[in-house]
């Protein structure tokens, strides 16, 4: 039984940056993650019957696909001692118009509700004589046992300057979940046992240290909810961000056509005039190319992920 989905694809290479546009439009499928490209080819020959071969050169891609219309729900559990920070930022722009939408959820916790001490603290000092301050390991338990208690979740995050590279890729699986848990790290972290039994990943947004994982909560949640089907009225806009392809994106401009700079009027900014060409394939070739040299030049470590 073929169900109807809206698809996305990632890594593929520049020959079939045309060809996922059209599957978009065209082709209904079922919910796949990190299948071959071949394995997606055929699946879209079945069901469209009149797409025409074409060379998928990477080695693994990932199908983004939705039931009943892309009605999906995603809940994110966010844990933190400053909601605070985080609250306001879920409730705005795209996050706000994912939960209205009725396409995601996101939940903020504050800590100290389940910590047993009476004065609500949540931290102590660590063993051993080391600086800072330590999350104890009650309140966590506590809060990720009666979240548990409610539904299963598919992964317990936990942000550390020392977890996994966050990037799109992550992003684009960490969407196919239904349910995440994102832990905030505060003060010197959390105490390592939480870590050793209860995180089912550790994830860093960069290689530096912030106050507190909440900016990093926010990053996340931001990346990942954006990819969810529906979300973005304009799908093809989620498709050519920078990073879905490990290219970054061409330039881009809107109107006017031409413009002259305030300190000095005599000047012309011009568009390009093969975007006002109308010629889509053309179009289509000198935006690959622009994303090629662009990321050959800023970002030369994105094609060798291409390889």
């Amino acid at each position: 039984m073929i169900l109807g989905f809206t698809i996305f694809t990632f890594l593929f290479d520049d020959k079939v940056r045309a060809f996922r546009r059209y599957i978009h439009m065209k082709v209904n499928i079922f919910h796949i993650s990190a299948v071959s490209p071949n394995e997606i080819f055929r699946l879209v020959l079945d069901v469209t019957k009149s797409v025409k071969a074409v060379k998928l050169k990477q080695k693994k891609c990932v199908i983004f696909a939705d039931k009943n219309n892309c009605k999906r729900k995603m809940r994110i559990d966010i844990i933190t001692v400053l909601p605070e920070l985080i609250e306001p930022f879920t409730q705005e722009s795209i996050l706000g118009r994912a939960q209205k939408k009725g396409l995601a959820e996101i939940h903020v916790h504050n800590l100290r509700d389940y910590t047993t001490d009476k004065h609500r603290r949540v931290d102590d000092y660590p063993f051993g004589g080391a600086a800072g301050m330590l999350i104890q390991c009650q309140p966590l338990d506590a809060c990720i046992a009666a979240l548990k208690a409610e539904r299963d979740y598919d992964e317990i995050i936990f942000t550390a300057p020392d977890g996994e590279k966050f990037d799109q890729p992550m992003a684009n699986e960490l969407s196919l979940k239904e349910n995440i848990i994102i832990i905030c790290g505060h003060y010197k972290g959390i105490d390592y046992r939480i870590r050793e039994h209860l995180i089912t990943r550790e994830i860093s947004i960069g290689d530096y240290v912030l106050t507190g994982g909440e900016l990093a909560a926010a990053v996340m949640a931001d990346s990942i909810v954006r990819v969810i089907p529906g979300v973005i009225g304009d799908v093809e806009s989620a498709l050519s961000d920078s990073f879905q392809d490990n290219l970054l994106e061409p330039p881009v401009y809107t109107r006017p056509a031409q413009y002259h700079p305030m300190d000095n009027p005599e000047e012309t900014w011009s568009v390009p005039e093969i975007l006002l060409s109308g010629h889509e394939a053309k179009i289509k070739e000198w935006e690959y190319e622009q994303a090629l040299a662009r990321t050959k030049a800023l970002r030369p470590d994105l094609l060798d992920k291409q390889l």
